[in-house]
């Protein structure tokens, strides 16, 4: 919380309610309920709360795993309290016995508009299809947008008082605000919720809405291939996924400093990236995107390689075959980095190109709330997590670089497909065709 700046009469808040009920379902059903809420009180918020507007202030309410209500704008304290008055009360007061083609027409066509892959593009649906491996809960789409149309009015009033009935409210409160304005508003969002009847509970269910990521077995390439929903689509798409391993936030890997996977995989995107670009797209023309990228699900990294374009005859093989070469090559290079002092210099200075990234600061007071909200409500929460990344890319070598490439990308045994890799390794292909394989 930021004390209010000398002279300054209005104040720049921004306030998080944070409801996470007993029970955390994820589920297509329980998806489709939670977009129906934040639909029905996007339509009447609008009318509901011009003094938010007035007072250029932004209030929004969210369903999902939990429950949000964010507050977010410059006023004077009395405002603030005024629209999150306001906007509780259009909360638990929405009206759910309009008429039905209205209800569709508002309610049930955008739901069923937001969940709809049919015309996402391969990379799109590629994607998804990584979420369906990893996630222990995947929850699919198109099952959402199905059971959408089959979902009452009543069944969302229902839905609704079943998740607020045993809940754990956190508050935060971020900006030019003062303490007791801070708590006056979470006394307002708890007498209300006693109002209904609400069980509120003094527990830490952080883990409640943690997402479970599976461990995927090493060994052989493991292949998913698909075909189009759309069949007026013209391109493919293949995704290699790489599990590196965790973040490792809370202590090191093998030894080494905490987050020394990130410095790896963050090393290697800034090394591989235009080599990867110019090798899959320029030279052997499989698509007209290519990249190579790190990405963390659940604190998990990942190293992808993706192609999509429309080439004939571009079959998983192939892809696999090239980005096998690739990743070869780069290999050799990082090995010739490590044995010259100019090979030694030029590492440094990527290292402190993503020492430069991870240093930015946020730029703006909602970047600075987000930051600071997506912490305080993780299971895992690091205040300093920028300073342990910072440390890992400084203990990072090229060494340390070129084992970690060996025992976490290279092919073992080449020559047939799929081929087969390191022990460690876990490795998926994912590739969706315009086309028959």
């Amino acid at each position: 919380m930021v004390a209010p700046r000398p002279g300054v009469e209005t104040t720049q808040t921004f306030y998080r309610v944070y409801d996470i009920p007993s029970q955390v379902t994820k589920d297509p059903r329980s998806w489709a309920l939670q977009s129906m809420i934040g639909d029905i009180f996007d339509l009447v918020k609008n009318l509901a709360l011009y003094e938010a507007s007035e007072a250029d202030i932004y209030t929004a309410v969210v369903f999902d795993e939990n429950w949000n209500i964010f507050i977010n704008g410059y006023s004077d304290p009395k405002k603030v309290e005024d629209v999150l008055r306001k906007t509780l009360d259009v909360l638990f007061n929405l009206d759910f016995t309009v008429d039905e083609t209205l209800f569709y027409s508002t309610v049930v066509k955008p739901v069923q508009e937001h969940f709809d892959e049919e015309h996402q593009g391969p990379y799109q649906f590629a994607y998804n299809y990584v979420d369906s491996v990893l996630y222990k809960n995947f929850v699919d789409s198109t099952e959402v947008k199905n059971i959408a149309g089959n979902i009452s009015q009543l069944e969302v009033k229902e839905y609704m008082t079943n998740f607020l009935k045993d809940i754990s409210v956190s508050c935060t409160a971020f900006g030019n605000v003062r303490k007791e304005h801070a708590i006056r508003y979470s006394n307002i969002i708890k007498e209300k919720l006693l109002e209904r009847g609400s069980l509120i509970q003094n527990e830490d269910r952080r883990k409640l809405i943690d997402e479970d990521i599976f461990k995927l077995p090493p060994g052989p390439t493991h292949i998913i291939r698909r075909r189009m929903k759309d069949p007026h689509q013209v391109n493919s798409a293949t995704l290699v996924l790489f599990q590196v391993g965790l973040e490792e936030s809370d202590g090191g890997f093998n030894g080494k400093p905490a987050y020394t996977v990130f410095a790896f995989t963050g090393l290697l995107e800034l090394v591989m990236g235009q080599s990867c670009f110019s090798y899959l797209r320029t030279e052997k023309q499989l698509g007209y995107m290519a990249f190579c990228r790190t990405r963390t699900w659940q604190k998990v990294n990942n190293f992808l390689f993706g192609v999509q374009g429309s080439r004939p005859g571009a079959g998983p093989d192939v892809v696999d075959r090239e980005i096998n070469n690739l990743i070869d090559q780069q290999h050799e290079i990082i090995r010739y980095l490590a044995q010259s002092p100019e090979g030694v210099q030029k590492f440094d200075e990527v290292k402190k190109v993503l020492s430069d990234q991870i240093s930015i600061k946020p730029r703006t007071m909602w970047d600075k709330s987000m930051t600071l909200k997506e912490e305080i409500y993780s299971s895992t929460r690091d205040f300093n997590k920028v300073e342990k990344k910072l440390a890992a890319i400084t203990a990072m070598t090229v060494e340390t670089s070129w084992n970690f490439t060996k025992s976490s990308l290279l092919v073992l045994e080449k020559g047939k497909f799929p081929p087969r890799y390191t022990e460690v390794t876990t490795r998926y292909l994912i590739q969706l065709r315009k086309e028959k394989f």
